[in-house]
């Protein structure tokens, strides 16, 4: 474990309730999707962004980037913010995390400690778009879902408005009752031709 590095993720941390609104600033002025979250909500998530970062390179703990960076991506797309806004975000984070870098001193990390540190940012950026590809992939499986469901209901109000009834063996009754469009005209059509081919009717 490098001690240098696991200085630098404490030299971060202890720098972050002063340093984030840098960071939160830098981001919703390059994002309108960003800049619609209020300060009050998007400054701690960019911190605890930052902290499972330093967790990351610092302490070589995982768990807290697995846990988070996927989560926060979901629930972005879920606010229907686009990739535009996430590649914004994964660039200030980077920018902010180097900037800090270069405040703490770089010349005191090797560059296998560098490496390191950089691994770290990139594997927080894309656990982050992995998670909000995954969740635009379900929004998009569930507008699909939602669009044959109200098909399928269409198609229900359709043959409900357009009842063919058997009156005896061989005579068929369609009321008609409403406004008749072309549409409903060659939907009545078609299912009427239907019916009378099923029934050998003779009279409609």
């Amino acid at each position: 474990m490098s001690t240098t590095l696991t200085d630098l993720a404490t030299f971060i941390r202890e720098r972050l309730p002063q340093t984030r609104e840098r960071l939160r600033q830098a981001v919703q002025a390059d994002s309108s999707g960003y800049a619609a979250i209020p300060a009050h909500e998007l400054s701690p998530a960019l911190q605890r962004s930052v902290e499972t970062i330093c967790a990351l390179f610092g302490e070589n703990d995982s768990v807290p980037v697995n846990e988070w960076a996927p989560q926060i991506g979901e629930r972005r797309a879920r606010m229907g913010l686009s990739l535009d806004d996430m590649m914004i975000v994964v660039n200030r984070i980077r920018e902010f995390c180097w900037q800090e870098l270069e405040a703490f001193g770089s010349d005191q990390l090797a560059i296998g400690e560098v490496r390191r540190f950089e691994d770290a940012i990139h594997e927080f950026n894309r656990l982050l778009l992995l998670g909000y590809s995954q969740a635009m992939l379900s929004l998009q499986q569930e507008l699909r879902d939602q669009a044959e469901q109200i098909e399928a209901q269409q198609q229900t109000i359709r043959e409900l408005s357009t009842p063919i009834l058997p009156l005896y063996e061989g005579i068929l009754v369609l009321p008609l009752v409403g406004a008749i469009d072309s549409f409903r005209a060659g939907q009545i059509m078609e299912r009427l031709l239907t019916a009378i081919a099923e029934r050998q009717s003779d009279i409609v």
